[in-house]
C-alpha cells in the first residue's frame, strides 16, 4: 500500500508524487520528492552532489572559440566589401566606356584619338580613344579605355571596349554621292 500524508489543506496526498513547493530555499531544486528532501547533502553520493556551473576553463575555451569565429567572420565581411566596391567601380567604368563609344559611333563626339581626357560628370574618371586602321580600307577600329585616377587603390580599375566602324570620311563621301544621285533622278 502506498503511504500517504495530510497536506496543509487537509487532503490526503501520496508521498511518492512530486510536488511544487510554494517557497523554495536557495540551492534546492524546484521539483523534488519528499524522500530526497529528508536526506542531507552528506548522505548523498558524490556523483549526485555535482555542482551545476561552468568551470573557468570551459568559459575561457568558449570565449576563445567565439573570438576565432568573430575573426573569421570579420575577414569574410572585409573581403565581401572589397569585392563589392571593385564590382561597383568596374560596372561604372563599363557604363562610361559604352556611353563614350556610342557617342563616337553616332557622331556626337568626333572619331579622333584622345589621351587621358576627363569624363564629364565624373571627376575621378578619365578616358582614352585609339583609332587604328584595319586591313579593310573602309573600316577602322575604335578602342575606348576608361580608368579611374586613384593612386590609393591597390587594384586600379580599367575597362576597354573595341568596336569596328565605317571610317567617317568614307561614310561622308558615300553619303554625299548618294545625295547627288538621288537629286539627279528627281
Amino acid at each position: 500500500m502506498q503511504s500517504t500524508r495530510m497536506n496543509t489543506l487537509g487532503r490526503v496526498q501520496p508521498i511518492e508524487r512530486l510536488r511544487l513547493l510554494p517557497s523554495r530555499p536557495l540551492g534546492r531544486p524546484r521539483w523534488h520528492s519528499p524522500v530526497s528532501a529528508c536526506t542531507s547533502p552528506t548522505n548523498v553520493p558524490h556523483a549526485a552532489r555535482r555542482r551545476r556551473g561552468l568551470s573557468l576553463l570551459e568559459i575561457i575555451l568558449a570565449l576563445a572559440l567565439l573570438a576565432g569565429f568573430l575573426t573569421m567572420l570579420s575577414d569574410l565581411v572585409s573581403v565581401g566589401t572589397r569585392s563589392a566596391a571593385e564590382a561597383r567601380d568596374l560596372t561604372r567604368a563599363q557604363l562610361i566606356c559604352e556611353s563614350i563609344l556610342n557617342e563616337i559611333v553616332i557622331g556626337a563626339t568626333p572619331a579622333e584619338a584622345v589621351q587621358q581626357a576627363a569624363v564629364p560628370g565624373y571627376e575621378e574618371w578619365f578616358y582614352s580613344v585609339m583609332i587604328l586602321p584595319l586591313e579593310e580600307e573602309s573600316l577602322e577600329s575604335v578602342q575606348v579605355t576608361v580608368f579611374r585616377n586613384d593612386q590609393s587603390s591597390a587594384r586600379p580599375v580599367e575597362f576597354s571596349l573595341t568596336r569596328w566602324m565605317i571610317d567617317p570620311e568614307i561614310e561622308e563621301a558615300a553619303s554625299s554621292q548618294y545625295d547627288l544621285e538621288s537629286n539627279f533622278f528627281q
